[in-house]
């Protein structure tokens, strides 16, 4: 009887205080909270008071990673970086950073705040810009899924700058050959300063839920993003490995850029030149009127032959070729989800395309053959 007696007290004792851990690990949550509190002219920089509260102790570091939106409202991955790299014994702790301003001199349009303790990320949320004087921000909305995945998605990136004035055309060089693309000529509608220009390599487009896989053979998908979609017109110039052609059996004719309309959910083949070759590439340039997600691909062989077979028809009988563009069927292409539009048509006219010439000149060579024989006819009929 006494010892069901002392294991009844030490139960009654160990409970509440069993009770009270558990209590005191639910109120103790993950937070970030932020407060303006004044600017460093020195740095060029927002000062900003960092509160943080943990549940878990250890090795803790703050980060914090900041994001431009492009034309489509899509965030893009700028840079991060780290605030506080320390032990911490306690659930709660202050410090104060020093948040930078984009190149540009702007704010940047999103951050991220994430939380990383003994070298796993713990917690991330979303800081807003609130309304107010300067920047304050407040905590934001949790859904990080679909940015996780993009960013997930990226083989690789880079962001170049430039100085966008309204009518005049910028160069944005790129050094990643990854990417494929290596320069862009961008003209704008506006005069709009110093502004990011960044592409990335992506892995695919299955995590995009409003894009479909290109349909024929894919070289590689790119995104490229502006933070303004005040553009009149922009060149791209791209390059594609020989080693790749010649694997897949595939003649540097036959590449194209396409577009991913958003709108209304198609792939737009692009006006495409090839621009030089030597033993390593093939350069290619294509023209656009908007930026968006872009495929380096195959372009079909049977509907770009039925395109040369009409061209070579319509200059034959003194057609404007663009005129004859607007009659091509695109039943067939479109079942397969790219198409042609009246403003991105397709261009074929490279002066080095063997295949027209090729036609054409057994055309003309067989008209000259009628021709001949025709006029030897007449001179022996006549005699």
């Amino acid at each position: 009887m006494k010892n069901i007696l002392i294991v009844l007290v030490a139960v009654i004792v160990l409970f509440p205080i069993g009770g009270m851990a558990s209590t005191n690990e639910n109120v103790v949550k993950f937070s970030v909270s932020t407060t303006y509190i004044g600017f460093d002219n020195n740095w060029f920089a927002s000062k900003i008071l960092v509160n943080i509260t943990t549940p878990k102790f250890g090795h803790l570091v703050y980060v914090e990673e900041y994001f431009t939106v492009d034309s489509n409202s899509d965030p893009k991955p700028v840079t991060s970086k780290i605030y506080y790299d320390d032990n911490v014994k306690e659930n709660n702790i202050s410090f104060q950073i020093l948040r930078p301003l984009s190149r540009s001199g702007k704010f940047y349009n999103m951050i991220r705040a994430a939380i990383v303790i003994d070298g796993k990320r713990m917690y991330e949320r979303w800081l807003w810009k609130a309304s107010g004087a300067h920047l304050t921000f407040t905590i934001g909305n949790e859904d990080t899924d679909l940015t996780a995945k993009i960013n997930n998605n990226i083989i690789k990136s880079e962001i170049r700058h430039g100085e966008l004035i309204a009518g005049l055309p910028v160069t944005y060089t790129f050094t990643t050959s990854e990417l494929a693309v290596y320069e862009a000529d961008i003209i704008s509608t506006e005069n709009n300063g110093d502004t990011p220009l960044r592409i990335e390599l992506l892995k695919g487009v299955s995590i995009f839920p409003d894009v479909r896989s290109f349909p024929w053979i894919v070289y590689k998908y790119v995104d490229i993003s502006l933070v303004t979609n005040k553009i009149d017109n922009v060149n791209i110039r791209y390059k594609v490995e020989n080693s790749w052609l010649n694997n897949i059996n595939l003649s540097r004719y036959d590449i194209r850029l396409f577009r991913w309309n958003k709108e209304d959910k198609k792939w737009y083949v692009l006006k495409t030149k090839m621009i030089n070759k030597d033993d390593n590439y093939v350069y290619y340039q294509s023209e656009t009127t908007n930026l968006s997600i872009f495929v380096i691909a195959e372009l079909n062989r049977t509907f770009r032959d039925d395109y040369i077979n009409r061209t070579v028809v319509a200059n034959m009988m003194k057609v404007n070729k663009s005129a004859d563009m607007s009659t091509v069927d695109m039943g067939t292409l479109e079942n397969k989800t790219a198409n042609i539009s009246e403003k991105e048509k397709l261009s074929i006219a490279d002066s080095k395309d063997d295949h027209t010439y090729i036609i054409i000149g057994s055309i003309l060579s067989i008209m000259a053959i009628i021709i001949s024989v025709y006029v030897i006819v007449r001179i022996r009929i006549f005699k």
